[in-house]
């Protein structure tokens, strides 16, 4: 994934605004011995992106604390299956992403 950033750092804290975007590779697992109509058979790769915003505190001047929090996009292209039609459509796969994290450095 590639994009941009804007962030600006006051003291200890610093805060950050980011949009990337990328290719997501989909893959779907079937369970053959589960049938039934409307069953999910195959799942197209797609465009994804994600805007987000950070938060950083340097607790000392070698620990530092993140929380990100963001929000993904994809619309990937499902295949379903019935006795009587094989129908293809565009299916919200969309997500949240929190993460909290710990970083010290070294130089």
């Amino acid at each position: 994934m590639a994009g941009v950033q804007y962030g600006f750092t006051r003291g200890r804290l610093g805060a950050g605004a980011s949009v990337v975007a990328g290719y997501a590779f989909n893959n779907l697992d079937i369970d053959e011995t589960a049938v039934g109509p409307g069953r999910a058979v195959d799942v197209g790769n797609s465009f994804v992106w994600r805007p987000g915003a950070t938060l950083w505190y340097d607790v000392t001047p070698r620990i530092g604390i993140n929380l990100f929090g963001g929000y993904l996009f994809t619309r990937p292209k499902v295949t379903f299956v019935s006795d009587t039609s094989v129908e293809t459509h565009r299916m919200r796969a969309n997500s949240v992403v929190i993460s909290v994290g710990m970083a010290y450095w070294i130089f």
